[in-house]
């Protein structure tokens, strides 16, 4: 009986050891994916700025003397640039860093976000782009 006991609780602490080692594992894995997410994040977060700018130096060229075309594209950027700095500001209110109690939905949460922050930057990054390339030849 007392064999029956230890060999019993050698096989808890075996699998006690795997799981902890596996939980371990996942909660690495987790972590890494939340840096690769919030990597992303910290590039394109200093581009607010660029944005801010963007907008205070078109709108300081609103309601000047120039033909309405004009005036409809620098409105154009101007809500453009507002709709990046919105999805930026949306994505940083909306992210939870997820418990990792459940590893696989915890996983599926930073897949998510990180779709969701590439769809930010591209957003970001594309507008300040074109309205560089806008403002260069006003």
């Amino acid at each position: 009986m007392r064999a029956f006991a230890v060999i019993l609780t050698s096989i808890f602490i075996l699998f006690s050891c795997n799981f902890n080692q596996t939980n371990g594992e996942a909660e690495y894995a987790l972590k890494k994916m939340h840096n690769e997410v919030m990597e992303i994040h910290d590039a394109v977060m200093p581009r607010m700025t660029e944005i801010g700018r963007l907008k205070r130096q078109l709108k300081g060229k609103l309601n000047s003397d120039d033909t309405s075309l004009k005036q409809d594209s620098i409105q154009q950027f101007i809500y453009q640039l507002e709709e990046a700095d919105n999805a930026m500001m949306d994505w940083m209110g909306d992210f939870k860093k997820p418990s990792y109690k459940d590893p696989i939905a915890a996983e599926q949460v930073y897949v998510t976000e990180k779709q969701k922050i590439i769809v930010v930057q591209d957003k970001m990054n594309s507008t300040i782009s074109k309205v560089e390339m806008f403002v260069s030849r006003l």
